[in-house]
């Protein structure tokens, strides 16, 4: 019985010395551990195992020295990677520390990452037959990677940090790989194979879970071999697996000619790491609250060179809600160098942008119109000449069917109105009022220079002019266009299927004009009309500028007929002259019914007034008939005077028919005709003829023939 607790007493002591033994073994290890020798031991076996898998790729990994602690973190100094005796990446020194008891729990934490002055080589180099990444070379794998388990290890990390670093990326194998001295040239659109980017800054932190993801960038900021310099970014996001949310906020890029803020961006249902249908975005509630302070497009055309018609600086200002489908935007400003457009509203179907709709409305809207063409260099017209445009607009619809209300003041005049337009249907309504339009400013063209006060009225369907249906209702007054005043005007339009029916009233200081009726214009070159009028006091030097067409014609009109060429003139013409005056000619009331057939130059033409009667029928182009028989009178009147030496008593005689006429024109045309006229009131027939140097009296039939070949 004594020997059994001997042997345990002694087992005890073995047990014990054991115990101590491999406590002392372990403070011992966890002293040892932590001195130069163990670093120096432990970094050279690690680069002797990595370049034993890395030399035969031609690839070396090396560092001057390691400090601090295995257990919590450790400082590699010096560190190299060569690849293929080029330097792909070197180091001041890197430093981590980590937690490394969470590897029991599969997480990976690191307290800190501190990397200082790297520099990175980025080229291409060739492989087999194929060219690859430099980096790529470092992880040649001997066969496929058939591993096909997802990542399910937590990461996180408190502190990354990146100081003063440098990357350069040269894809071009045609070149040797870039040395780190050689500067390399200033370059004016984005090329990657041509990059540098030197004095990267970097802190932030991250996290990686399996039902969280977050970053949070404190400070980047770099500088490249272009005019692209990131002097400041900061940032956080958030990406909620379990509540399937996205969220960007704090956000902050300032470079050398942009300053872009974005406060707010928040998506429920998205995960920008999971595929999704853009189409089905509808649904997904968002808010936004971005101020783009100052955007230069200089940036987006160093990336995109074809923009190039973009210019200038703009800025953009977007508070929103709501479902992205109905999205309701409580600010869009966008301001342009000397312009600012505030708008609010509603915006709908932004997931599917061919069906998008604006309910918006904007207030104190400032343009300078000068900045369209500062912003768009491309092939547009220019309205800089409108000047400083003010207004107030809503517009409620899509791209292609909508309703707009406006008001509008420019230094081409105000404008205001409200249009329903439906493009696909071809509908349109509305209304639109004027005050001293300029229509010249607006085109620069000085011939239009106007300032009409109008108001008009219209609704209709069609685009086509042969097949439009549509209503117009408007009225002017203390207008202006080009030389010509407008003191009122006023009328009703109608068209349908090429029938204009109309019913106006003009006055200006040419004269004054009332007609109503149809005109058909299916056949521009031969329209068909029915008008029944009156003009009064037109003034013709008012349209021709000549003063020597003054006039004061006063006259009623009923027409109905085809045709405006002299060739196919048809119909009835029927007008009542008043007392008129044309320059220095008094032009006696009279009556005139004209009935003319033509058809190709051939024709007959009737003309009956209380004055005189023609008629004439035969081969001729109507504006040449006067011509015709004047020149054949004065044929005929000058054989009868040279034969019968009668000039001084026809010219003095009272009592025989005058027939004289004054510069007679020579027709050249081709011509056959048979005419007569027949004197009804010399004295009338005298005062209008006149004006054309023709003085007649009497009755004449006559022949006239001729041609072009003589």
């Amino acid at each position: 019985m004594k020997i059994l607790p001997k042997i345990l007493r002694k087992s005890g002591k073995i047990l014990l010395w054991l115990l101590g033994g491999v406590f002392l073994f372990l403070i011992f290890l966890y002293i040892f551990i932590q001195t130069d020798t163990f670093n120096k031991f432990a970094l050279d076996y690690t680069l002797d195992e990595l370049n034993t898998s890395q030399t035969p790729r031609e690839n070396h990994i090396n560092a001057e020295s390691i400090d601090g602690n295995i257990l919590y973190g450790i400082k590699l100094n010096k560190g190299n990677i060569t690849v293929r005796n080029d330097t792909l990446m070197s180091f001041d020194y890197l430093e981590v520390n980590y937690n490394l008891w969470a590897l029991l729990d599969k997480r990976i934490s690191l307290a800190s990452v501190i990397l200082n002055e790297p520099n990175v080589n980025l080229s291409k180099i060739s492989s087999g037959d194929s060219v690859i990444w430099n980096f790529e070379n470092m992880f040649a794998l001997s066969g496929p990677d058939t591993s096909s388990s997802p990542f399910d290890w937590d990461l996180s990390v408190e502190v990354l940090k990146i100081h003063n670093g440098f990357f350069r990326i040269s894809g071009d194998t045609g070149q040797l790989p870039p040395k780190w001295q050689q500067k390399r040239s200033f370059i004016g659109s984005f090329d990657l194979n041509k990059s540098d980017i030197s004095e990267l800054n970097l802190e932030l932190s991250a996290k990686y879970y399996s039902d969280f993801k977050s970053i949070h960038i404190s400070n980047l900021s770099f500088i490249t071999n272009s005019d692209l310099n990131v002097h400041k970014m900061h940032m956080n996001a958030n990406i909620n697996e379990t509540e399937t949310t996205t969220e960007l906020w704090n956000f902050e890029l300032i470079t050398n000619k942009s300053d872009i803020k974005i406060y707010r961006l928040y998506a429920e249902d998205f995960n920008p790491f999971h595929d999704f249908n853009y189409e089905e975005f509808g649904d997904n509630n968002i808010k936004a609250s971005i101020d783009i302070q100052k955007f230069d497009f200089k940036e987006l055309r160093f990336f995109i060179p074809v923009l190039s018609f973009l210019d200038s600086i703009v800025g953009v200002k977007i508070d929103a809600e709501g479902k992205y489908g109905g999205l309701n935007a409580e600010t869009i400003t966008v301001v342009l160098p000397e312009s600012r457009i505030n708008l609010k509203g509603r915006i709908v179907n932004l997931h599917r942008p061919d069906s998008l709709f604006m309910d918006v409305y904007g207030n104190n809207i400032v343009i300078n119109a000068a900045d369209v063409k500062r912003i768009y260099k491309g092939d547009i017209p220019d309205f800089s000449n409108v000047g400083i445009v003010n207004a107030d607009i809503k517009y409620k619809g899509t791209y292609t069917k909508f309703n707009t209300e406006f008001y509008v003041i420019t230094d081409a005049g105000y404008s205001e109105g409200n249009v329903f337009l439906d493009l696909d249907n071809e509908f349109y309504s509305g209304y639109v009022n004027t005050r001293k339009l300029n229509i010249g400013r607006i085109l620069r063209d000085n011939s239009l220079n106007s300032s009409l006060n109008l108001s008009a009225k219209f609704d209709g369907r069609g685009f086509d002019l042969n097949r439009m249906n549509t209503n117009l209702v408007y009225s002017m007054h203390g207008s202006r266009f080009g030389k010509y005043d407008i003191r009122a005007s006023s009328g009703t339009i109608h068209t349908n299927n090429g029938n204009v029916t109309l019913n106006i009233k003009h006055s200006s200081s040419m004269g004054n004009v009332s007609a109503a009726g149809r005109i058909n214009i299916l056949n521009m070159k031969n329209p068909a009309y029915n008008m029944k009028g009156s003009v009064s006091g037109l003034n013709i030097a008012g349209i021709t500028g000549n003063s020597d067409d003054k006039s004061n014609l006063n006259f009623s009109f009923n027409v109905n007929g085809s045709g405006i060429s002299p060739e196919n003139i048809n119909g009835s013409y029927k007008f009542d002259i008043a007392e008129s005056v044309y320059g220095k000619y008094s032009i006696p009331s009279t009556p005139v019914d004209a009935e003319i057939k033509s058809s190709n130059s051939n024709g007959t033409i009737s003309i009956t007034t209380d004055m005189a009667d023609v008629n004439a029928e035969g081969s001729f182009k109507f504006d040449k008939l006067i011509d015709v028989i004047v020149y054949n009178i004065s044929q005929v009147s000058e054989q009868i005077i040279n034969s019968t030496g009668t000039t001084g008593l026809i010219n003095d005689s009272d009592s025989v028919n005058d027939t004289r006429i004054n510069d007679p024109i020579f027709i050249s045309d081709n011509i056959d005709l048979i005419y007569n006229i027949i004197t009804k009131d010399s004295v009338k027939l005298g005062k209008v003829l006149k004006p054309f140097g023709v003085y007649f009296n009497g009755n004449v039939s006559g022949n006239v023939k001729n041609s072009l070949s003589g």
